[in-house]
């Protein structure tokens, strides 16, 4: 889909040089993230052959995704520190290099399961560059998106400062960060749905890949579908209709009874999740100060991101904790209902959020503005929004 930038003096235009940019850097994510791309499975895998618990592999890969957690420190960096006159071009430059670097290591020093520190190590580089490049794209899609783009002038810290100040009290976002914190605190994926299906199911690792294939399948559908209505609904029944799918996308998978049955729901449970993924960043964007889009959309997602890390962890630990007590089924079971009640839990933040910012709650887009997603729903992440 084109973007399309809108200013009072100016009708929209499709910029597709902007868009191609947008879908390399979102794929570039969905491919090298060491904690939920591509290799995330290798890196799991890896460590369940060394006899990893269930509680170590979901730690470890909650300590891979810190650099995500770090977000607000990096587009500080974007946003209020230009280097050679830029505030994006010669960061992301950066970014993307060391990504390639980390990765290439990766590949280059191959390492055991035994050497938990090392691994670590490698795999943070990466995912500190992508998660760097991240936040630039996604404050370039804040500046086309919304109605007032920046002026592309550079700002001095002293005001940047103040509008910094100014932004934290927007009505409404503060609220919507916390919603989002909990729409992402989620102890199933992905760590204890990889080890039910590879361990308790006894699905190969390439059953598990084509499940993920199929998740990502379903998402992409409804990326699509989404920019179809996203304009006709106001806000509020939005918010409703993200919560719904947070829950739909976890009690899809209450059984798994066979391969054929795991990868339609896989692509259930993918539609669902990126439809209220989509929902929750586009309107949470739709609130973003535009002067300081790097920063607060960065704190945004680093909430994303700590409180998909924090639940992953803790999932991995308490599937473990019940499959000693009870046995895997209901430990998986009791994690799936848990994970279904937390983002249920949201509804009651809703009628606050709705008393705080009442024009944007029932307000729908305007007939002109593109869809404003983060990068990881785009990217298909179903551990967090990145």
């Amino acid at each position: 889909m084109a973007v399309i930038i809108r200013r009072n003096d100016v009708p929209p235009q499709f910029v597709p040089g902007v868009s191609l940019l947008f879908g390399i850097m979102y794929f570039v994510q969905s491919l090298g993230d060491p904690s939920s791309g591509l290799i995330a499975q290798p890196v799991r895998s890896l460590l369940r052959a060394g006899t990893e618990s269930p509680a170590a592999i979901a730690g470890f890969m909650a300590l891979a995704a810190i650099p995500w957690s770090l977000k607000p420190l990096l587009a500080l960096l974007s946003d209020f520190v230009p280097l050679k006159g830029s505030r994006r071009r010669s960061y992301l430059l950066i970014a993307t290099g060391g990504a390639c670097a980390g990765l290439l290591l990766l590949y280059a020093l191959p390492v055991s399961a035994e050497q938990r520190a090392l691994l670590l190590a490698l795999v943070w580089l990466p995912g500190l560059g992508i998660a760097f490049g991240d936040v630039l794209v996604d404050a370039l899609m804040i500046e086309i998106g919304q109605p007032r783009g920046l002026t592309g002038r550079l700002q001095s810290v002293q005001w940047s400062a103040a509008s910094l100040r100014s932004a934290l009290g927007v009505p409404g976002l503060a609220l919507l960060c916390v919603f989002v914190f909990f729409w992402d605190f989620n102890p199933l994926w992905v760590s204890v749905l990889y080890l039910y299906m590879t361990d308790a199911l006894g699905f190969s690792e390439q059953v598990y890949g084509n499940a993920y294939s199929l998740f990502s399948a379903g998402a992409l559908v409804a990326s699509i579908a989404y920019g179809f209505y996203c304009r006709r609904v106001r806000a509020g029944r939005l918010m409703h209709v993200c919560i719904a799918a947070g829950i739909a996308a976890n009690l899809v998978y209450w059984s798994l009874p066979s391969i054929m049955a795991a990868y339609g729901i896989s692509f259930v449970a993918g539609s669902a999740y990126m439809t209220g993924s989509l929902i929750l960043l586009d309107l949470a964007a739709r609130l973003v100060p535009v002067r300081v889009a790097a920063t607060v959309f960065a704190v945004i997602m680093a909430l994303a991101n700590l409180g998909s890390s924090v639940a992953e962890a803790g999932g991995g630990y308490l599937f473990e904790l019940l499959g000693d007590r009870f046995d895997t089924d209901a430990a998986y079971r009791a994690i799936v209902a848990l994970s279904a009640a937390i983002v249920a839990g949201c509804w009651w933040l809703l009628p606050r959020l709705r008393r705080a910012v009442p024009e944007w709650w029932h307000r729908p887009s305007l007939p002109g503005d593109a869809p404003l997603v983060g990068a990881s729903a785009a990217a298909i992440d179903p551990k967090s929004s990145r």
